[in-house]
């Protein structure tokens, strides 16, 4: 049997696939992504279709656009619109805010669609957003958030999906406000797994000779609070920490780094290799975000034995146990977040005792079987066969 995917993201895509073949289907890939980008990801022969105008366009600048997203999710699904005409798979698979067409195409056929939402739901996802660049001080860009319109093309994809794929509790909680008992049972909690490669050894600086080295990885972006790292950056003597950022710089990153006149100087994006090398050399990882449905820079900033600092509404919790493995804040909440690392300056021994910590459960786990197992189980779910997890 077959399963197609209409995807519009990629960075779990091949553990997505290795589910599908472990539950014995054929994944079918249908992505905006190009052949040979999507063939380095991919650990395993699939068919892949490419239409890559979406990824083309996507790189116009917003003024072109009156709805960038809902215009990008149009044509994507134009693009696919044959391929959906023809499907019969046993299952579909499709990505939040791009899925209408396939959905509405699968509901005709009788094929169950899992919809894989990576994030909250898209109004929570709204208000956060609102929220943050209110505390950020900034008039908010309109630009990035949700318009109606496309929210209500995403409400009614919850609406028609099957299943509906989220990475995190935190991701499933935030559905409760705006669906009733029975669509809620629709909701999977799919906890992304991976097999990154980790340090084998501890590493040799010794702390206390030195500044703590901190660190901010992401989109220098409002959503993911870089405002607040900017301000800490601030609050911060130069002897006790210094302050480095690494990652895209948006429409917002120039006006919040005029705002808060940080002494940051953020680097561009960096290699998956480069940014394990860099997080590997940082001792805190800091990530102040106002919405996030599981922010990927957490389990890899762990796998490198760094010290993570997260918000409360990162996915954060799903990794970390609060005081033990990281530290959980408040979004939004600078003083406890200064609390935090002016702790771990005064007593640079519990960043020490935290990576150590780190290392051992390293060495001794992978949660990427975890995943597979999980998602196995939604397929078979659907599919009216027995759960993976109740194989003897």
């Amino acid at each position: 049997m077959e399963a197609s995917i209409f995807i519009s993201g990629l960075f779990h895509l091949p553990i997505v696939c290795e589910a599908l073949s472990n539950a014995g289907l054929s994944p079918i890939i249908h992505s905006s992504y190009p052949k040979f980008r999507l063939k380095k990801r991919l650990t395993q022969n699939c068919e892949i279709n490419s239409y890559p105008r979406k990824e083309v366009l996507a790189r116009l600048p917003n003024i072109f656009f009156k709805d960038k997203p809902l215009a990008l999710s149009h044509i994507f699904q134009r693009d696919t619109k044959k391929s959906i005409e023809r499907l019969d798979s046993a299952l579909a698979i499709g990505w939040a805010g791009h899925s209408l067409d396939l959905l509405v195409a699968s509901e005709a056929k009788n094929i169950p669609v899992i919809l894989e939402r990576g994030s909250t739901h898209i109004i929570w996802q709204r208000d956060r957003l609102l929220e943050a660049y209110d505390a950020a001080g900034i008039r908010p860009n309109m630009k990035l958030i949700p318009t109606e319109a496309y929210i209500e093309a995403e409400m009614l994809e919850y609406e028609k999906a099957s299943l509906i794929h989220v990475p995190s509790q935190f991701c499933a909680d935030s559905f409760a406000p705006y669906m009733d008992k029975k669509a809620l049972r629709k909701i999977r909690i799919t906890r992304y797994g991976f097999d990154l490669p980790t340090p084998l050894y501890p590493r040799q600086t010794a702390i206390k000779a030195r500044p703590l080295k901190i660190g901010f990885a992401g989109t220098l972006s409002v959503r993911k609070g870089f405002f607040d790292y900017c301000w800490l950056a601030n609050e911060i003597e130069a002897k006790q920490a210094t302050f480095e950022a690494v990652g895209r710089q948006d429409e917002d990153s120039k006006t919040i780094l005029k705002l808060y006149k940080t002494p940051i100087i953020p680097e561009p994006s960096i290699s998956r290799k480069g940014l394990l090398d860099r997080l590997s050399e940082w001792d805190i990882l800091i990530l102040p975000s106002f919405e996030e449905g599981l922010a990927m820079i957490i389990p890899e900033a762990l796998s490198q034995n760094t010290v993570v600092i997260a918000s409360d509404v990162s996915g954060a919790s799903e990794y970390i146990e609060n005081g033990k493995t990281g530290f959980i804040f408040e979004h939004g909440n600078r003083q406890e977040l200064k609390e935090i690392v002016a702790q771990l300056i005064d007593s640079p021994e519990k960043v020490v005792d935290i990576q150590q910590g780190l290392l051992e459960n390293n060495l001794q786990e992978s949660d990427a079987q975890d995943y597979l197992d999980t998602y196995a189980d939604s397929i078979r779910d659907l599919l009216g066969n027995e759960p993976f997890n109740d194989r003897t």
